[in-house]
């Protein structure tokens, strides 16, 4: 795995995975002399999934199979002199709560698809009014919500955001994405972290200082979780 500095820039990280803890190494010689430069706690790990195109437009088109992204709490997370990149609050939006789901209004240019009914989400020029929540990325067509359809699932995810980080993962190739995917998954505990309350969505914007983008990728997973 690998701190991403700028745009989708990796670097590789030997990663080991624990019953307890998400360790990264700068290099197996680190490993060798348990010497991380990050430790993630896994009880304070909820949600892992795949990217999208939306996800991670700057990135390769045939990196975007490769990629996953992890949610954690901030407190489960700790770094060795590395200086954390800040981020600025964000202006207020107004959320459309559904389901449990906190949809963000927005448009696609590039190529995506409703999953409410599957069909084009996108269009180069005229594209249909689409929403995406901003906790589990669920995308679908404006229309549904205004017609009250029953076709959006509940969302599957329940954090503040503004208490959490999230982490790009680059995968060696598609499988190993589905590997890692899939391992953590399972890693997830049944619970969420006792700081993931939800807060009103008067009182919550985008994102706040506290919620931190980082990314990193998986050059070579083979042997390397436990």
């Amino acid at each position: 795995y690998s701190i991403l500095t700028c745009f989708y820039l990796f670097s590789s990280q030997y990663v080991v995975v624990s019953s307890k803890k998400i360790l990264f190494y700068n290099d197996e010689k680190d490993k060798d002399q348990s010497n991380p430069s990050m430790v993630l706690d896994i009880d304070k790990l909820f949600h892992v999934r795949p990217v999208t195109q939306g996800d991670v437009y700057r990135a390769e088109t045939e990196e975007i199979p490769k990629i996953f992204q992890i949610l954690y709490a901030n407190e489960g997370e700790c770094r060795k002199d590395v200086e954390v990149e800040s981020v600025q609050p964000a202006e207020k939006t107004n959320f459309l709560n559904h389901k449990g789901h906190e949809f963000i209004p927005t448009i696609y240019h590039f190529p995506a698809n409703c999953e409410a009914c599957a069909k084009p989400l996108w269009h180069v020029f005229k594209p249909p009014a689409a929403l995406e929540c901003r906790r589990c990325h669920v995308k679908c067509h404006r229309d549904h919500l205004d017609k009250k359809e029953e076709l959006i699932a509940p969302c599957k995810v329940s954090y503040d955001v503004t208490s959490a980080r999230d982490m790009l993962l680059l995968a060696s190739c598609q499988d190993e994405q589905k590997k890692w995917v899939t391992h953590l998954v399972k890693k997830i505990p049944k619970n969420p972290p006792s700081t993931f309350v939800r807060a009103s969505p008067r009182t919550m914007s985008t994102r706040s200082s506290a919620n931190q983008s980082f990314r990193k990728a998986v050059k070579n997973t083979s042997g390397k979780t436990r």
